[in-house]
């Protein structure tokens, strides 16, 4: 199953693979967009704003999976990955240029975009106040499961941010490719990768290296997730050994 780092024109295709991975995911799909089968368009738009701005995020790393048309050769998108390199020499992946690459001016600008389209076109397919947003939901958990990453070497890491692939390609290893890619570098680095898995997938993360538990994203008392019944969130990691160390570029 090929996987290679994703081209600007791939987005055209990425956004509906995450949004078809996560329609019925039970925190970015039903809490978060609940009135996504009302507002279909709204929901794929707000993936593309998304994916649009973090293409240019060059702490980031977009990889997609595809197979080929036996007659034309043609690449069918079949599964997409997003990787963040967190914490110290994260700024390698920009190659020779590092923390100076020019680049990096496209995100704020793409971010102020999203930010007037996202005023003069709301997005109709998300929760609104008072419950949670988009916005709204990583402030209201953070103070529960902020412990969880606060070891030095769970703050250096390949974090697999968003994973998803078309359901007609499931079970052919292309999410398992797509995850490897990611524990493979932070293998080289030494340092320790992780993911927070969805409802039902903890098995399949468990199976491709994320195999420490340190907690979920429902732990704690006046947890609102755990209020509101969310069974998913395993904090997962790769192992950490006293070759994994942070790296400082």
């Amino acid at each position: 199953m090929p996987i290679r780092v994703a081209r600007y024109a791939d987005l055209a295709t990425i956004p509906s693979i995450l949004a078809t991975g996560f329609d019925d995911e039970e925190v970015v799909g039903n809490l978060l967009h609940p009135y996504r089968k009302q507002f279909p368009q709204d929901y794929l738009a707000d993936w593309r704003r998304r994916c649009r701005e973090r293409f240019w995020d060059y702490s980031r790393v977009y990889l997609v999976s595809y197979v080929e048309e036996d007659a034309t050769g043609k690449e069918i998108l079949t599964g997409v990955a997003e990787w963040q390199r967190r914490g110290l020499g994260w700024e390698r992946i920009c190659g020779l240029w590092g923390w100076w690459d020019p680049r990096r001016l496209i995100k704020p600008i793409f971010t102020f975009v999203n930010f007037l389209a996202n005023t003069l076109f709301p997005n109709r397919a998300a929760a609104r106040p008072p419950d949670f947003t988009p916005s709204t939901i990583n402030a209201a958990i953070l103070p529960f499961v902020s412990h969880y990453f606060s070891a030095p070497y769970r703050q250096t890491t390949w974090t697999l941010t968003a994973l998803a692939v078309l359901p007609q390609y499931q079970n052919r290893g292309h999410g398992r490719q797509l995850a490897s890619w990611g524990l493979e570098r932070a293998k080289q680095e030494g340092i320790v990768a992780n993911v927070t898995s969805a409802k039902g997938k903890e098995r399949f993360y468990h199976r491709c290296g994320f195999t420490e538990l340190v907690g979920r994203l429902t732990d704690g008392d006046g947890n609102p997730l755990k209020s509101l019944g969310i069974e998913g969130g395993a904090i997962l990691f790769t192992p950490y050994t006293r070759e994994s160390k942070p790296s400082d570029g």
